[in-house]
């Protein structure tokens, strides 16, 4: 996991404060949660089940599409379907904008000095 990219998705979590954007508690646990998942690129592909966790026990698999569709209009992470060899789906890929979340980190008070040296993106 990319230790500095979940240190930018928690300080991306208080853009709603910082920047009047709107995002709802659930999108911002989904945040969270695909950062801990994701590489050093930002890629990941966690099951609904995983999500879920990251949720409440009542969330449904329309109410964790509409948490990332929250995230993908924002600009922040970027959804590929993905299938298994007899056409049927499978966990979708997801791709963290690393460049987008860090604009939005460093609005929100981050410094890249409070990161690891970790580099992303790359």
């Amino acid at each position: 996991m990319a230790w500095q990219l979940l240190n930018i998705a928690v300080e991306v979590t208080h853009l709603d404060k910082e920047l009047s954007i709107p995002v709802p508690n659930g999108a911002k646990s989904v945040l969270l949660c695909l950062a801990s998942h994701a590489d050093k690129r930002g890629v990941c592909f966690p099951s609904y089940r995983i999500l879920r966790k990251w949720g409440t026990v009542t969330w449904t698999r329309t109410t964790i599409k509409r948490n990332i569709k929250i995230l993908s209009d924002h600009g922040l992470v970027e959804v590929s379907p993905r299938h298994d060899r007899s056409g049927r789906n499978t966990s979708s890929l997801y791709r963290l904008n690393i460049p987008r979340l860090r604009e939005l980190a460093e609005a929100c008070g981050w410094s890249e000095e409070e990161g690891d040296e970790e580099d992303l993106g790359e």
